[in-house]
């Protein structure tokens, strides 16, 4: 099925995009979604990622990134646990990578030094 170029900017086109890709993965992992594209429609309505309040992009990567930081993705907490309403939360692409990547026990850690270090005046932000 040919989607429109804008489908995935829409929270429906963009909630059955993840819920469809997490179907696959989870086909793999023999893990169970038992969330609908409907559940995702409505986290996604609220606009913030559930972890940081940062606002979603549906918008395409820029020239150079495979998919935007911004962009919404679906976070299972507990990885031995299926997709279920209170397993899985929607967060920002980046925090999804760097919590399954490290957990939440190594990140934590950083991003509250980073935090302090950018409150402080410790280190420059770059001018972007």
């Amino acid at each position: 099925m040919a989607y429109s170029p804008n489908y995935k900017r829409t929270t429906n086109g963009r909630a059955k995009t993840l819920i469809n890709n997490a179907r696959a993965r989870s086909k793999k992992k023999n893990i169970e979604v038992l969330i609908t594209s409907e559940w995702v429609e409505e986290h996604l309505k609220r606009g913030t990622c559930e972890l940081t309040g940062i606002p979603f992009s549906f918008e395409p990567p820029p020239d150079g990134l495979t998919r935007r930081p911004d962009a919404p993705s679906l976070d299972r907490i507990d990885k031995t646990k299926p997709y279920n309403s209170d397993n899985t939360r929607v967060i920002l692409w980046a925090v999804n990578c760097a919590l399954a990547e490290y957990g939440t026990e190594i990140m934590l850690p950083i991003l509250e030094r980073m935090v302090d270090a950018i409150k402080n005046e410790l280190t420059p932000l770059p001018n972007h």
